[in-house]
């Protein structure tokens, strides 16, 4: 009898019905088998995973491609952006660097127009403008002489009180208190002695008023120093400025070239006085500008209740201002001062240079 012939019938027969080797159909988990598909399920699973892990791989892919394409688009954007910029920056800078050019230009020019000697034709140093083509952009040119301004060093108390106090009856101060203890402060400031004036400040109330200094009881070396004086803030030292110097050391102003507010600063001049004074000083300049015979003198009386405080010397120190400026708008502006030597080799010298100037016609006010 065979070894297993004891077992029942269906454990003898480990081989399927349709004669085929074990295997050669499907088995469950569970051991059972199945003879539709032929294929092992266990395989046919793993075919799956695979076709759904290649489907999930490319969708992946395709997703990364997708946003690298989107980064690599802003960083050209990017880098297009950053090219106009920089190309629009170096435009710019060309443009400044030309309109700087053509401004110092200008200085130069307004230095030879004060050479010229009395054959030529000579610019008027009144700060009044004038225009001139220069290549592709055009310089304005201001000459001022030194002599028509309220010098801050020589100038009697007078006349400094004279011109605080026009500032402020033209409105550029608050009133005329607020113009006496400026004045009184500039003239505490430039004396010797530590007498405060009425409505001046010495030491004391330098100190008062937290600051590490005080007077400096001397004379100003530059115009900017009176930022330094108590009671003048940046307003004020704007609306000053223009009018003062410390270039002439002298106690008068010429009456051929200062403008209307340093007339007005004269004692013993109204406003009605010095308009007449300005329109026939303007009728004379524009005779000579036209070639037509001047006057043969000006009305200089009109001026006579101030006469102590005027006077005809001729001036020996002059600002050069200059600004240059392109077809776009581009402008750039320099400031000189010059000193006339009356030496033929060397007939002139630039005592200061400032590379920004502010905006204001001298010539007007």
């Amino acid at each position: 009898m065979a070894r297993n012939s004891h077992l029942p019938a269906h454990r003898r027969h480990p081989l399927s019905t349709h004669g085929g080797v074990r295997g050669a159909g499907t088995e469950d988990p569970r051991g059972h088998h199945d003879s539709r598909s032929g294929v092992d399920s266990g395989t046919g699973f793993r075919a799956v995973r695979v076709r759904m892990g290649s489907r999930w791989n490319r969708g992946f892919a395709l997703v990364i491609v997708l946003w690298t394409g989107v980064l690599l688009s802003v960083m050209a954007a990017t880098f297009a952006f950053s090219m106009r910029v920089e190309t629009r920056l170096a435009g710019n800078l060309v443009a400044r660097t030309k309109a700087e050019a053509i401004a110092e230009a200008g200085i130069h020019r307004g230095i030879l127009a004060l050479l010229a000697d009395a054959q030529q034709a000579r610019w008027i140093t009144d700060g009044r403008p004038y225009e001139l083509a220069f290549g592709e952009g055009s310089m304005r040119i201001r000459l001022v002489s030194e002599n028509g301004k309220v010098d801050l060093n020589g100038a009697p108390e007078a006349l400094v009180h004279g011109l605080l106090r026009a500032l402020a009856e033209n409105g550029e101060l608050a009133d005329t208190r607020q113009a006496a203890r400026v004045a009184d402060a500039i003239l505490d400031w430039r004396d010797s002695d530590n007498r405060v004036r009425p409505d001046g400040a010495e030491d004391g109330d330098y100190r008062a008023s937290g600051r590490p200094f005080g007077s400096r009881d001397g004379a100003f070396l530059s115009v900017s120093e009176l930022n330094q004086v108590l009671g003048v803030d940046a307003d004020i030292y704007a609306r000053l400025a223009p009018w003062v110097t410390v270039y002439s050391w002298a106690p008068q102003v010429d009456p051929m070239t200062a403008p209307r507010n340093v007339l007005l600063a004269v004692p013993g001049l109204d406003s009605a006085l010095v308009d007449q004074f300005l329109a026939a000083r303007e009728a004379m300049y524009a005779s000579q500008d036209a070639g037509i015979e001047a006057p043969s003198r000006l009305p200089v009386e009109l001026l006579s209740p101030g006469a102590r405080y005027l006077s005809r010397a001729a001036s020996k120190v002059y600002t050069v201002e200059a600004r240059g400026e392109l077809p776009g708008g581009t402008r750039s502006s320099r400031r000189a001062v010059i000193q006339m030597t009356g030496d033929a080799r060397k007939p002139y010298s630039i005592v200061a240079w400032f590379d920004s100037v502010p905006e204001y016609d001298i010539a007007t006010q």
